[in-house]
């Protein structure tokens, strides 16, 4: 088992994804250079602007402007229960890095473990009609029975709800993945968020 990050390790991929104008590539290909968010840090404006940062995104990095609001969602993160995985962490999920531009870092709650199963998404509207709802829900259950982990966006009408029945199956092994925090999560699901 991989330990998670520490508090220190945490804050640091905390403030570099709150850091502005930092977004979801250049964080990687910082990651790539200087192999962790430490190193980002202590590097120096120029440092930071010969990998391609922005002179206005450099200087936000090297100021470390953004570890104050960093500090709040560690604490946020750690009243709700949940872990951070980074990009670097084992936990992550092997196929969510092979696209082109990972999330940096995950936020889950629940069995982590679910995030290297097979999963399948599942995607919704706001605004569902009964039958869609209905049918979604059949779906998502029929598809958990089998061992599938549910993905879901987890759209505040069609989604959340079908997303509630698998765990409550009796007898089942069923799991759902969410991409959000959403307050019906069990201990038998997990949840990410790219944030």
């Amino acid at each position: 088992m991989h330990p998670a990050p520490t508090q220190d390790e945490e804050l640091h991929w905390l403030a570099m994804r709150m850091t502005p104008g930092l977004g979801t590539r250049k964080a990687a290909q910082l990651i790539e250079v200087f192999r962790t968010p430490q190193a980002i840090f202590r590097a120096s404006k120029s440092e930071l602007e010969s990998v391609g940062l922005s002179p206005a995104v450099a200087q936000s990095v090297a100021s470390g402007c953004a570890f104050e609001e960093a500090v709040d969602q560690q604490n946020k993160l750690n009243a709700s229960g949940a872990v951070l995985i980074p990009l670097t962490d084992p936990r992550y999920p092997p196929r969510l890095k092979e696209i082109y531009d990972p999330p940096p870092m995950l936020f889950s709650r629940g069995r982590v473990e679910l995030l290297s199963t097979l999963m399948i998404g599942v995607v919704g509207t706001r605004r569902p009609t009964s039958y869609g709802t209905a049918a979604t829900q059949r779906l998502a259950r029929d598809l958990a029975v089998a061992g599938l982990t549910i993905t879901s966006g987890m759209a505040v009408a069609s989604i959340r709800r079908p997303t509630r029945l698998p765990w409550r199956l009796p007898g089942t092994r069923s799991r759902c993945l969410g991409a959000a925090w959403m307050s019906f999560i069990r201990s038998k699901t997990v949840s990410w968020r790219n944030r």
